[in-house]
């Protein structure tokens, strides 16, 4: 209308932030707003969310029921766990990464989702709402019986009463927000499907805690054989469970743990390809090539106490980097290895390192800052 209020123009322009582009989430909150008074408009604005506001819900639902169910499964994973990540990350910790990239497509193609100019996957608060309701819609008074848990709230309860089922799928969590839990052995051992566990520090600040928040005071008896990613920040046991078989394991990540060797007796792992164990300073001993024959990258940045590698590590065909800074106890590498990919290493602040690695092969960038070695072979 063009006798609109001064006040009201500046309220319609903060519908119309909120809106973020989405016309379809537009037209619901201009209906909702239409002859409310200017305080009806600010209460509104105060209190707008997707639970309380069914009508946007119902008409934003229109797109997401049209999808076919295996796009559905990738909306409602990006809503609930993978909101500004990076898309190669979603890609990488799936079976099947073309079928992610085409759910994606099919999404950023109805508007459900976007991509950014820095490949982060983002998405409309007001649709990221609405897929979390349809997955609290699953059980609403049982969260141990939906299929992804991302409240920390949620995640507290499930673990501490035990309450998980074969329902629950992923689950992430916030350690910032939570105090001490104390985990039963078999605290896993109902959740048979679940493919994504992740327990970490947010990106903003991932620093140690000074002791882990989450106790295993009597171990760890089980971990789910679906497992494709494990992110577990401080992990406080010497190894993974004896019985759990990563077999369809794609990911692993145990930054600031105790493990002093990943698990003990020989796995097949064969689709692992991303381990990330830094600062794990009881580390002794890596994985090896028969266990994990596809690894691509391994971080064990500051891993202090790990002093050994293997030779059999250039037969690692897919290995493109490799990261050993400030692994102290490292005094030398094995001779004559040859990288047949195109492959990073970083030996910088290995202090003891003192004989310049003997390698060859398609070596991309080698970095020896801060390390003991006091000559450089003329072929360099």
């Amino acid at each position: 209308q063009n006798n609109r209020s001064r006040d009201l123009l500046e309220l319609s322009q903060e519908v119309v932030c909120y809106a973020d582009g989405n016309p379809l989430a537009l037209e619901v909150l201009g209906s909702s707003l239409y002859h409310k008074s200017k305080q009806q408009w600010k209460d509104k604005l105060n209190n707008l969310k997707l639970i309380s506001e069914p009508s946007i819900y119902k008409v934003l639902k229109i797109s997401y029921d049209e999808l076919n169910s295996e796009v559905k499964e990738i909306f409602i994973d990006i809503a609930c766990f993978f909101k500004g990540e990076d898309i190669d990350f979603m890609t990488r910790i799936h079976d099947d990464p073309m079928s992610i990239h085409d759910g994606l497509n099919i999404l950023v193609s109805k508007s459900l989702i976007t991509i950014s100019d820095e490949n982060e996957l983002q998405m409309h608060d007001l649709l990221q709402e609405m897929g979390q309701t349809i997955v609290r819609q699953e059980s609403a008074k049982e969260p141990g019986k939906r299929s992804r848990l991302w409240d920390h709230n949620d995640v507290c309860y499930v673990l501490k009463k035990n309450k998980g089922t074969d329902k629950v799928e992923g689950i992430f969590l916030d350690l910032s927000k939570i105090n001490d839990i104390h985990l039963n052995p078999q605290a896993f051992a109902n959740m048979s499907n679940l493919r994504l566990l992740k327990f970490y520090m947010p990106k903003h600040n991932d620093i140690p805690i000074m002791s882990s928040k989450l106790h295993l005071d009597q171990g760890l008896e089980y971990l789910p054989e679906e497992l494709r990613y494990l992110h577990w920040h401080e992990y406080s046991l010497k190894m993974l469970p004896f019985d759990f078989e990563p077999e369809n394991l794609i990911e692993l990540n145990l930054p600031y743990s105790k493990v002093e060797q990943i698990w003990k007796g020989e796995k097949k792992a064969f689709k692992l390809k991303y381990i990330d164990i830094s600062h794990s300073q009881q580390l002794v001993r890596m994985l090896d090539l028969s266990e994990t024959p596809n690894l691509e990258r391994t971080n064990l940045l500051n891993c202090r106490d790990l002093a050994c590698v293997r030779s059999s590590i250039e037969n690692f065909n897919n290995l493109s980097m490799l990261c050993f800074k400030g692994c102290e106890s490292l005094r030398s590498f094995p001779r004559g290895i040859h990288f047949v990919s195109p492959i990073t290493i970083d030996f910088s602040f290995c202090v003891n390192l003192t004989e310049f690695p003997q390698i060859s092969g398609n070596i991309i960038e080698l970095k020896l800052w801060y390390t003991a070695i006091e000559e450089v072979p003329s072929s360099i």
